[in-house]
């Protein structure tokens, strides 16, 4: 049976500057039962004293992205896959966030791995998809808006999904018909794909709360396409 092989890589590295972070901090902040917004009593310095800095901030950095990502496939009259894997490192610099250190990008992810495969006899077509990542990194420290600032970061668990499907494809007349299954999250791996970070202001209390976000679990879906 003849065969169609590919193999590609590439290897990237750049450099870049005019990263920006910007913050704004509104001084008024809002009333426990929300019906009042007030200023903060730090906010009015006793006679002679300086005013304090305001909270918002603009910062300016630098960074670097290197990696290395290669593709794979091979292709038969009845078979097709597609393997890709990504190797990767993104770091930034800011001269007030953890004294100059590197922090992560928040897109940084080290490995990435995409495995793909179809397989067709007569109208039936079957498929399988593999996904791996290591996870995202994320601000784990409360936010703090006080230059210069230190953080935590953390990165989310592991993502790990597999999808399988299956199609059977016919013709009602001059209607293309085709109807299939599909199975998202075969192993109903506990995946999580963002975070979401709310920040509180009531009175002269402030913090913070981190909740990541879930991605899908185990499901199922039937489908009818019809097409003319």
């Amino acid at each position: 049976m003849p065969k169609v092989k590919t193999l590609y890589a590439e290897a990237y590295y750049k450099q870049y500057s005019g990263l920006q972070e910007y913050k704004y901090i509104s001084q008024y902040l809002r009333s426990t039962d929300f019906d009042r917004h007030f200023r903060p009593e730090n906010f009015y310095p006793p006679p002679g004293e300086p005013v304090p800095p305001e909270h918002s901030y603009f910062l300016t950095g630098s960074g670097q992205t290197l990696g290395i990502d290669i593709f794979a496939s091979l292709k038969t009259k009845v078979y097709i896959n597609w393997l890709s894997y990504t190797l990767s490192k993104s770091m930034q610099q800011f001269d007030a966030i953890n004294g100059g250190d590197e922090i992560p990008s928040l897109t940084d992810q080290r490995h990435q791995v995409s495995f793909s495969n179809l397989f067709t006899t007569g109208k039936w077509n079957f498929g399988a998809v593999v996904l791996f990542s290591k996870g995202r990194p994320y601000i784990a420290s409360p936010m703090s808006h006080i230059l210069p600032i230190t953080r935590e970061y953390r990165r989310l668990p592991n993502f790990f999904r597999t999808d399988l499907s299956a199609n059977y494809n016919f013709f009602i007349q001059s209607l293309r018909v085709k109807t299939g299954i599909s199975v998202i999250n075969l192993f109903n791996r506990q995946n999580y794909f963002d975070v979401n970070t709310r920040t509180f202001n009531f009175d002269n209390t402030t913090f913070s709360e981190t909740n990541l976000i879930q991605s899908q679990r185990l499901s199922l879906n039937v489908f009818l396409h019809i097409s003319f």
